[in-house]
This record gives structure tokens, sequence and C-alpha cells, in this order.
């Protein structure tokens, strides 16, 4: 952004965020505020492919540990494949998800969601990521390394140009779910900068720094737990502050100092966890409902048309009819 002529600092004061804890290797940035900083950002410079110049920047160190473990894999495929073990080092607003098909491989960006079934991270956020993606494979394989192909949820921008120009790929804008498709060969190869021990350590350097993080983080401690403990049926919070070694009254001074409670943490995981689940074929909806802690499938139903006006059912429909 400052490349770009933005003062950050101030952009970032604007959205209410305090620039020096980028600094904090502990610290996380509230997605929401995050948009409002690309939002302001793109209206200072009126560039709208901002986020995809973020990859000029993506070096082995930004990262974390995450970044030796990806230099040091034995295959683009398993670098990948690290990146969505352990995606929550670069961000806990989405998940990844590493397809296998005939051909090729997919690599599927699922982003978090409001109440209102609107994506709750920047466009640009997610542009700077996928071409940082693409960047990492480029230094890892060759400099022309290109998709097969490149699905965005995002709106199509008023000038493609720079994204064509960076992917140099088949695009397609306004899609259901973010998606880059790579030829399977081209995964596969083996890698020159491969060391299996390196990875292996730095592995384990990402694990132990991920416990640190989300330990030091009330509501993703809360969030985890929930998700375990759903498919037994709603858990109460004296049963999840009891889990964290917390006492009930502790565990809501905690939630309350980060803005939200427990009601709606269960809310909010109840309702990504049925889209996410929805949007898998396999899993029949009644599983659905009770791996969610519903006691029938009519209070499912209500619930899921409270979160997003449609039916458990309908929304499937939508979401896996044919589109590629």
């Amino acid at each position: 952004m400052d490349a770009a002529g933005c003062d950050s600092s101030e952009l970032f004061h604007q959205a209410g965020l305090e620039l020096a804890h980028a600094t904090d290797s502990n610290s996380r940035f509230d997605t929401r505020k995050m948009a409002q900083v690309w939002q302001l950002a793109v209206q200072l410079t009126g560039d709208e492919a901002l986020g995809l110049k973020v990859a000029d920047y993506i070096k082995p160190t930004t990262f974390h540990a995450l970044g030796y473990s990806i230099w040091a894999s034995d295959s683009l495929k398993d670098a990948l494949q690290r990146l969505v073990n352990y995606v929550r080092v670069v961000s806990n607003a989405g998940q990844l998800r590493l397809e296998q098909g005939a051909d090729c491989y997919r690599l599927r960006f699922q982003v978090n969601q409001d109440e209102h079934g609107q994506t709750i991270v920047a466009h640009e956020a997610l542009d700077a990521f996928v071409a940082s993606v693409l960047q990492i494979c480029r230094d890892l394989d060759q400099p022309d390394l290109t998709p097969s192909r490149l699905l965005f949820d995002r709106p199509a921008p008023a000038d493609a140009a720079p994204w064509q120009q960076l992917f140099n790929c088949p695009l397609q804008f306004g899609a259901a779910q973010t998606m880059i498709e790579f030829d399977r060969d081209l995964l596969e190869r083996p890698l020159a900068t491969a060391n299996p021990e390196l990875a292996v350590q730095s592995d384990q350097v990402v694990i132990d720094y991920l416990a640190r993080l989300e330990w030091n983080d009330i509501v993703s401690q809360v969030r985890a737990r929930v998700v375990e403990m759903l498919p037994a049926g709603e858990p109460g919070q004296e049963k999840v502050a009891k889990a964290l070694n917390l006492s009930l009254r502790n565990l809501q001074r905690k939630l309350h100092q980060a803005d939200t409670t427990y009601t709606q943490i269960v809310e909010d995981v109840r309702h990504e966890l049925a889209r996410q689940y929805l949007e898998q074929s396999h899993l029949a909806i009644n599983e659905i409902c009770y791996m969610l802690g519903f006691a029938s499938l009519s209070s499912f139903s209500r619930a899921f048309k409270r979160w997003t006006g449609k039916s458990p059912a309908l929304y499937r429909s939508d979401k896996i009819a044919p589109s590629e």
C-alpha cells in the first residue's frame, strides 16, 4: 500500500486497527476491518487490481515457518498440501481444499460468510492470496508457470487485463467458488529445492506456532471445542468452560472482551459448517442435522432458513448444480 502511494498507517487507523501489530507474529487483524482497509486503499489509489501486487512482496519468511516447509517440499502438490494443512498460519477467514482429478489438481478457496451469506473477505485480499500462491509456485518451479484455468467468486473487474496478464490462463469471474486448476504432471514432478528433513522440522515449528496462536485466541478455542462437541448435541457453556479449564464467569468475561458471546459463536459455527456440509453431496441432510447437534430435522431447517432464506435442500441444489 505504501508503494502504491498510500499512508498505510493512516488507512489502518481509519479502520480501527493498529498497524504496529503487524510485526507481532502472535497478532491477528479482524477480517472485516481489513476489508475496510482494502476498500480505503482502492478508493485512494483508484487501482482495483491493487491486491494482485501483494505477490511481489512474498518471501519465504512471510508465512512464518510455513514458508520453509513449502520451499523444502518434494513437489508443488506437496507444497500446496502443506498450505492446505496449515492455512491458519496465513488466515483463519476460510478454508482450502486440494482435489485430484483425472488429469489435474484443483485448489479450492472457501471463504467465510456473514449471516447474510456475503463473504467477509475483501476481493482484494483474495486476489492477493491467489496471486501469492501462483508466485510461490513460480518461484519453486519456473517463472512462466501457468494454471490450466482460474475461477474467481468475485465480480468481474472493470478492466480484467491485469488479471489476465498475471495469470495468463483462462479466467472466469462470478464463479460459485474461487479455484485454481493445475495440470497434474506439473504438480507431481520433483522440485530441485526438495529437502525432506527441513520440511518435517519446519512443519513441527508451524504446528507449535499454531498451538500458541490459538491458545491466545479464546474465540478459536471455544469454536474448536464447539465443533468437537456438536455431534453429541449442542454443548452448554459450562461444559466448554470446563474443557478449557476456565470458570464459566471467566469464559464469559473473555468472550465479552473479544466482543462476542457463546451463543453467537455456536450460531456462527453451525452456520458455517452447515454450508460446508451441504456442499458435500455424499452427506445426507438428516446426517448433517445431527452432526450439527440439532435435535430434529425441522429445527435444523428453521435455523438454516433463518440464516440463508433457503431450505437446506434448496441451498444444496443451487450449490451442486453442474457448473464445470
